[in-house]
């Protein structure tokens, strides 16, 4: 009789083993949940604290990349500068180029170097200076060789 008769079953199994097995399912998956409840803090800082490096080196990239653009706003102003100071230069020795040429021929008609000058400085030089859509690329080049 006694042996016919089933105490509370759990799962299928006699109470005493259910019971067994489910303190220690449970002692193991609470060893589980208490490891990663006692660590979340340390992997929320680590978490929060690699966020932050990340934020820190995108703003020292970004600040390096405004100084670098600084930089090369003020090269090519400078190259801008240079090219037309070079501009007016030549537009001076131009005038003053045609000047003599004049005066060469009001003192020497028909003088073969006046002819062959004015020729120069009207159809050679034009050709040998640089076009306006020139000048950018000149800039450019001006400013990485400062």
């Amino acid at each position: 009789m006694i042996g016919e008769r089933m105490p509370n079953a759990l799962a299928g199994l006699p109470f005493g083993w259910g019971a067994i097995i489910a303190l220690i399912n449970l002692a193991l998956g609470s060893g589980v949940l208490a490891a990663w409840v006692r660590n979340r803090p340390k992997m929320r800082e680590m978490d929060l604290g690699a966020d932050e490096q990340l934020r820190s080196e995108m703003w020292r990239d970004i600040e390096a990349l405004k100084q670098s653009k600084d930089a090369q706003s003020r090269r090519m102003t400078i190259a801008e500068a240079q090219i037309a100071g070079q501009t007016i230069q030549i537009g001076q020795q131009r005038f003053v180029l045609t000047l003599v040429i004049d005066e060469l021929e009001r003192v020497s008609p028909g003088n073969s170097v006046a002819r062959q000058a004015r020729v120069l400085l009207r159809e050679i030089l034009p050709a040998a200076l640089a076009h306006p859509e020139e000048i950018g690329h000149m800039a450019e080049t001006v400013m990485k060789a400062d």
